[in-house]
């Protein structure tokens, strides 16, 4: 071990988490829970000229004089500091990107009211240190806004949909939380309802305010999306290459999709075929229970079949979603453990569907865990999916394999994981198979519709189009998948192109191994390095 080099990688993590205690919360590292990120033109400098001077003394290291292990932790370090500076400096997210400014808070606050790391009353003095600067931090984050120019509207809007939805978390999450916290109870509940109210008034400075100026573009162009691809992703792909790959695998795709509809019924269209699937759903009041037995199905299959090797802390609820997280987790979604904290559950959401909405809607909203789909779901949120892929990346060797990561890595596992499972028995239905095809349909598409947006070769409606047309994504959730590619250009295509990445590593890894290759072995020794980019993790699995 280079004793030097991993001092220095463990510093530059130290310094990420002093220079975002909200960050460092959501990762479970306490000692800056009191604290808020100082987000000033002053102090964001200051972070900036630290960044270069680490990427300096990273260039000091040769990478012969590196373990295998510890080259994938430079290439991850040098380009995630890399990408970190060039989203400040080149997007300039910080005077463009208001939800940015509320993620992260709404994270750190959600982790310290609802993850037991501490007993309560301590969490709650710590919160209550946060929320009595609240009020100074969004006014920072308006002052910046202000000095903004090329605004995009649709970044503000997701912002006021987030601003709503935290408005919702205050009053069903923190003050219910506060009122359990003893002799801080009354001074914690009045910081709740100020640092509520202060939220208000930044949610109307943006619709009010904000909003109509912004009448910039959200594409951040060719050259910061190849960059993005290689820094951070570790791919050597250019645009060109992925919208081959979308083309010609929604084109492959489609036929697929045509060819198991008629294994289904000769005299019916797919789209027909399609509609008839999506009408068996469980009822609403058990779709909990459901997703419950799935998932507990979907790990004996794992173990059964010796996939993969389930770590020991392995522990997940299959729980509601929170009311405050509901409009904008429509159906359900994975809740990771923080690496560095000692108890790692996994919070498997599932949305229930409200029965106040329309008749229709309620319809729409069931057919979405239908019978066949719910399976896929829970291989791909669960086993062995995102939840033993972050149990495994939150005990890797290294803290910057704990800290950094990629969704080319995690989104392509998850997706990988349900071919492999159907393929090694896990349903022998043909209407599974189906719906699994029409789910990597939809990967497929958003490889074309991320470049394409960025690119801006595609408009915002024309992207939505694709999705509903192509893909068969109902409108509401369509246009809630396109204002999140709009934020996080490079992730919609990490799940198909990840997914092959994988392939090809495992392919590969079957070669050098021969006749010792174990198919157990290999995904336990690849969720061992941690959800970075696979092409990094590559050179140390075949040596």
């Amino acid at each position: 071990m280079n004793k030097g080099f991993r001092s220095l990688s463990d510093r530059i993590i130290e310094s990420l988490f002093a220079r975002s205690p909200l960050l460092a919360t959501t990762y479970g590292v306490h000692s800056h829970d009191r604290e808020l990120d100082r987000l000033d033109l002053q102090a964001r400098l200051a972070h900036r000229a630290e960044v270069r001077d680490q990427l300096r003394e990273l260039k000091a290291y040769e990478v012969a004089s590196l373990s295998h292990t510890e080259q994938m932790d430079l290439s991850v370090l040098q380009g995630q500091l890399q990408v970190l500076l060039r989203w400040d400096e080149d997007i300039k997210v910080y005077e463009r990107d208001a939800n940015r400014y509320l993620v992260r808070l709404l994270d750190a606050l959600f982790h310290a009211a609802v993850r037991e790391y501490s007993p309560e009353l301590e969490r709650g003095k710590a919160l209550l240190k946060r929320l009595q600067q609240l009020p100074a931090y969004l006014d920072t984050a308006a002052q910046n806004l202000r000095q903004g120019y090329d605004l995009p509207a649709v970044w503000t809007e997701i912002a006021v949909e987030t601003a709503d939805g935290a408005d919702r978390f205050f009053r069903e999450t923190l003050l219910p939380f506060a009122a359990r916290c003893g002799k801080i109870q009354e001074e914690l509940s009045d910081a709740t309802e100020g640092a509520r109210r202060s939220l208000l008034r930044f949610r109307a400075f943006l619709q009010n305010d904000l909003l109509p100026r912004c009448d910039g573009a959200f594409a951040v162009g060719r050259d910061f999306f190849e960059f993005l691809l290689e820094k951070e992703h570790g791919l050597h792909l250019k645009c060109k290459d992925l919208l081959l790959l979308g083309e010609d695998s929604v084109a492959s795709i489609r036929g697929e999709m045509e060819r198991a509809a008629k294994e289904i019924s000769t005299r019916k269209s797919l789209g027909d075929v399609i509609r008839d699937i999506r009408r068996e759903h469980p009822k609403a009041d058990k779709l909990l229970d459901a997703y419950r037995r799935e998932t507990e199905r979907a790990r004996d299959f794992v173990v059964s079949r010796e996939l993969l090797t389930l770590p020991e802390n392995d522990r997940l609820s299959v729980v509601e979603t929170p009311p405050f997280a509901r409009p904008t987790v429509p159906y359900g979604g994975y809740v990771a453990p923080a690496p560095f904290e000692s108890k790692q559950e996994g919070l498997f959401w599932v949305t229930p569907v409200d029965p106040e909405l329309k008749a229709a809607e309620v319809r729409q909203r069931l057919e979405e865990h239908n019978v066949y789909e719910l399976p896929l779901m829970a291989i791909h949120e669960a086993y062995p999916g995102h939840h033993v892929q972050t149990l495994y990346a939150n005990r890797a060797s290294s803290k910057v394999r704990r800290v950094f990561w990629t969704p080319v890595f995690s989104e392509g596992w998850a997706l990988y994981c349900e071919e492999l499972a159907l393929a090694h028995g896990y349903s022998d239905d043909p209407k599974v198979r189906l719906m699994g095809l029409k789910w990597q349909l939809m990967r497929a598409c958003r490889v074309l519709v991320d470049v394409k947006l960025h690119l801006q070769q595609m408009t915002f409606a024309e992207a939505v189009d694709v999705l509903t047309s192509v893909a068969g994504v109902d409108r509401t959730s369509a246009l809630a998948e396109v204002k999140r590619y709009t934020l996080t250009p490079t992730q919609p295509m990490s799940y198909f192109v990840g997914k092959r990445e994988i392939e090809r590593l495992r392919d590969d890894y079957r070669s050098h191994r021969g006749e010792r290759f174990k198919l157990k072995d290999f995904h336990d020794k690849l969720l061992g390095y941690g959800s970075v980019p696979p092409a990094f993790i590559r050179d140390a699995m075949l040596h």
